[in-house]
């Protein structure tokens, strides 16, 4: 493992321990007032909102398929990183 992977490894951990952590006073609090306003919205305006969203992804993935480059199958992980980054 190259110096840069042990970097990026380092920042996964570190991400991932981020990710799993409880979550904080806020998030529950904000949780609870989306769920309040999601009961005031009807069942149909939420099947549509869904259906929707559905479409657009669907779009942007068929999108992205034809207009992105190849990925770089054989590069290293910082020469594609630093193909994104430029990006």
């Amino acid at each position: 493992m190259t110096g840069y992977e042990r970097i990026a490894h380092r920042e996964l951990i570190a991400w991932q321990k981020k990710m799993l952590r409880r979550p904080s006073l806020a998030n529950k609090l904000s949780k609870k007032l989306q769920t309040k306003i999601n009961t005031w919205i009807p069942e149909k305006v939420h099947k549509a909102i869904t259906v929707t969203l559905k479409q657009m992804i669907r779009g942007v993935l068929f999108g992205a398929k034809h207009t992105s480059a190849d990925t770089l199958v054989n590069a290293s992980l910082e020469v594609r990183e630093e193909a994104v980054f430029k990006k």
